[in-house]
């Protein structure tokens, strides 16, 4: 769940819910006593790092615009957030490979999103990162 919540602050969606089912699949183990579902999000449409021009942040978040980063986590885990967010750095430079080499990515939208992720993980290489960005907003 904090991997998730935290993948979506990166890219700056708030356009899904865990508990809610929308835009999230619930991936299932073939035995149920042994491990717990596995959440898949999707549709990315409304996320800061598409920038789709019709997207919109959902009404009652305290943001402006759908390239605001809103945390929709729970606090409930907080010790597990850096540990997350490690894998998350560790990852940086295979992410930005990846958007670099996406052919049908225009040379415009490549810097765009790779702006918008450099902009995320040099938040998170602050101080007091986690208590200011994700625990100030989280449930």
């Amino acid at each position: 769940m904090v991997r998730v919540a935290l993948f979506n602050y990166m890219i700056g969606n708030t356009d899904y819910s865990v508990p809610g089912r929308h835009n999230v699949k619930i991936m299932m183990p073939n035995d149920l006593t042994k491990e717990l579902g596995v959440p898949i999000p999707y549709d990315f449409d409304y996320a800061g790092i598409v920038d789709a021009s019709y997207a919109v942040p959902a009404e009652g978040l305290k943001i402006l615009s759908i390239k605001d980063r809103y945390y929709m986590g729970s606090c409930a885990n907080k010790e597990v957030i850096p540990k997350i967010l490690e894998e998350f750095m560790a990852k940086k430079e295979e992410l930005f490979e990846l958007i670099s080499s996406f052919e049908y990515l225009s040379e415009k939208e490549n810097w765009e999103m790779r702006d918008y992720l450099l902009e995320f993980f040099e938040m998170a290489e602050s101080e007091n990162f986690i208590e200011i960005n994700l625990l100030s907003s989280c449930e």
